[in-house]
């Protein structure tokens, strides 16, 4: 009776240990349907890969392939979060844009020289009217380009690209934004990009 009573009165009791086991499963059943998943995926594309005609690199192109787990970096997401909260509904944000959606080229050799300068190219967030996805205004995670003769290029190209044909390119440090990110809201405010209500909240 007394070793009843003590294993009663002290250790887990039978509803915990049912619900600890419960969570165990079920964890172990996440990882089994991931890792199922991810055979199906490989085995898909050894079957792809072996449809192509032999010395195709296709065919190795797409058994080198992987599904990316997320579009965006763990950063870019608390960015994204921040930035869409600010703007709704005036704006919809867009991820990971193409530059050469973004801008139209004349069908002559200048333009398909132009075409090849924008190919490649994207910028991290665009802003767009929510009724017509008319283009409103682009965002760059600004990244140091002090001593990296290619980007400092690649800068320049674009931040002329876009003053050129009247869009507002903001460049903003994620890492400022993710420890204060009202230097956002007074970013997206000097540009006239809030919402009303948003920009009262600013005190605009």
């Amino acid at each position: 009776m007394h070793v009843m009573g003590h294993t009663t009165g002290s250790g887990p009791g039978l509803p915990v240990l049912v619900a600890a086991g419960l969570v165990l499963v079920g964890l172990t059943g996440v990882a089994a349907v991931a890792g199922l998943r991810t055979m199906r995926a490989a085995a898909r594309r050894r079957q792809c890969a072996g449809s192509w005609m032999p010395g195709d690199p296709a065919r190795e192109a797409i058994v080198c392939t992987a599904l990316t787990p997320t579009l965006l970096t763990p950063g870019e997401l608390r960015f994204f979060r921040t930035l869409r909260s600010l703007v709704t509904p005036r704006c919809i944000v867009f991820a990971k844009v193409r530059v050469a959606d973004l801008f139209r080229v004349e069908d002559n050799p200048c333009g398909r020289a132009a075409a090849g300068l924008l190919r490649g190219k994207s910028i991290d967030f665009v802003l767009c009217d929510p009724s017509s996805t008319g283009l409103v205004a682009a965002i760059e995670l600004d990244e140091t380009a002090v001593g990296d003769p290619e980007r400092e290029q690649r800068r320049r190209f674009v931040d002329d690209l876009f003053a050129s044909n009247g869009l507002p390119l903001l460049r903003v440090a994620e890492r400022a934004v993710g420890a204060d990110p009202e230097l956002l809201r007074a970013e997206l405010a000097r540009h006239d990009l809030l919402p009303a209500r948003a920009m009262e909240r600013a005190g605009v």
